[in-house]
């Protein structure tokens, strides 16, 4: 009996949290953006549904992990976040190493390198959460770190400079989007046009291409545009939509 009073209590509490803070087909959307930001060609459909699973997998497994470690800043700006409530923090926190462990027993399943690189960043991601959680500025970085590292994975650990350059558009295309949403009324438009000018930069990489250098730099200047000349400076969306479905046109056209 009381094995299932715990079972309905943290499944409540789980289902509570993903109405909240986990909109599923907005995370959905989400991952499939990421997968094909992560193309460097276009794969087999199995690949990309592999690919897309692994995706909205991490998403949600450090979801909980940057909701928990944000207990202190978001008691603050946030108290209507219940769940991280120092009466709810415990359980929350119970919760959040379920689901990773969960999560990690999955990919070592599907792949031991996929499972110790993403416990690797999580371990750092908690070393890291540890000495900055009250540092708000570093408290917006830490997260991101995650992209990066999701592209890495998606390429199947390819180090070679166009994914390794890719990967560094991700966690600028995420950076901006940060910033686009703490900066809605005051518009930073210098700041949001350089920030979309370096993701656009890593993610087209004009010095690599001699006979579509006139296309990247077509596609560099899109967002910048957009982003000068109309509202799209006030919406956090833009940078995550716009690079790549960019980037898969550029992928199709090359």
């Amino acid at each position: 009996m009381v094995i299932l009073e715990k079972f309905s209590y943290y499944s409540r509490n789980l289902f509570q949290y993903i109405s909240t803070r986990f909109g599923v087909l907005k995370f959905l959307v989400f991952a499939i953006l990421l997968c094909l930001l992560g193309l460097t060609h276009i794969p087999e459909s199995r690949i990309f549904v592999q690919n897309l699973i692994f995706t909205f997998a991490s998403l949600f497994a450090f979801r909980f992990l940057d909701d928990a470690w944000s207990f202190y800043l978001d008691r603050i700006h946030h108290p209507q976040r219940t769940y991280i409530s120092p009466e709810n923090i415990r359980d929350f926190i119970f919760l959040t190493v379920f689901i990773f462990i969960i999560y990690q027993l999955g990919l070592f399943l599907f792949s031991w390198i996929l499972a110790i690189t993403m416990l690797t960043l999580f371990l750092l991601s908690t070393g890291l959460y540890i000495f900055f959680f009250k540092v708000k500025s570093m408290m917006i970085i830490i997260p991101l770190l995650k992209y990066p590292v999701l592209i890495w994975c998606i390429s199947r650990f390819s180090m070679s400079s166009e994914v390794l350059f890719i990967s560094a558009g991700a966690f600028f295309m995420m950076l901006t989007s940060d910033f686009i949403d703490e900066n809605k009324q005051n518009s930073a438009l210098k700041t949001k046009t350089l920030l979309i000018f370096i993701t656009g930069i890593l993610i087209f990489q004009p010095w690599t291409k001699d006979f579509n250098l006139i296309t990247d730099l077509v596609l560099i200047t899109i967002p910048l545009i957009l982003m000068a000349f109309t509202s799209m400076k006030e919406e956090p969306i833009f940078p995550v939509v716009i690079f790549p479905l960019l980037h898969l046109f550029d992928l199709i056209n090359s």
